[in-house]
């Protein structure tokens, strides 16, 4: 579906066989998060309001 998300937790080889049955076109990894790992937690807020809706590209 058009703007669902899929979330997947495993370790490097699960990952990698489903990474390789993706098509091409379709992969896409927005971020990593490796165990024992720092790592920064952070927060993308938005707010609409009535101004901000009139400035959609």
């Amino acid at each position: 579906t058009r703007g669902s998300r899929k979330f997947l937790v495993s370790d490097v080889d699960v990952f990698y066989d489903m990474y390789m049955q993706t098509p091409p076109t379709k992969r896409h990894v927005y971020e990593i998060i490796q165990d024992n790992v720092p790592c920064h937690l952070y927060f993308d807020l938005g707010r609409y309001t009535s101004s901000i809706l009139r400035y959609r590209l």
